[in-house]
């Protein structure tokens, strides 16, 4: 009877363990990401992005790969503006962008 009742026990613990790492894993953030262009449509390789948080002021800086890819992680949930910009080209500017927890966001442009 012993054995049955820390089987049941464990199994219990087990369960709430597992449902707080589940609930834990959740991600409260979110990302924007996105390929940047020229309007033959080629690749710019270290086109400047700024993501900016209108409510809180802050931004976040990130220069594109040479696959034109840019991806800026780890972002509190609200709205934001995205300003991309690259020597020789005009810069482009998404307003009221809105960003959700755990979900991304991509802005793909051509400047």
């Amino acid at each position: 009877m012993r054995s049955f009742l820390a089987r049941r026990t464990c199994v219990a613990l087990l369960t709430v363990t597992a449902l707080f790492s589940a609930a834990h894993a959740q991600v409260p953030t979110s990302t924007v990401h996105g390929i940047v262009t020229d309007p033959k449509d080629a690749v710019i390789v270290g086109a400047r992005v700024t993501v900016t948080s209108t409510t809180q002021s802050a931004s976040r800086e990130t220069v594109t790969n040479s696959s034109g890819v840019y991806v800026v992680p780890n972002l509190t949930p609200g709205s934001y503006s995205v300003e991309i910009q690259s020597p020789g080209f005009s810069a482009s500017t998404h307003k009221d962008v809105l960003l959700e927890a755990g979900r991304s966001v991509t802005i793909d442009d051509k400047l």
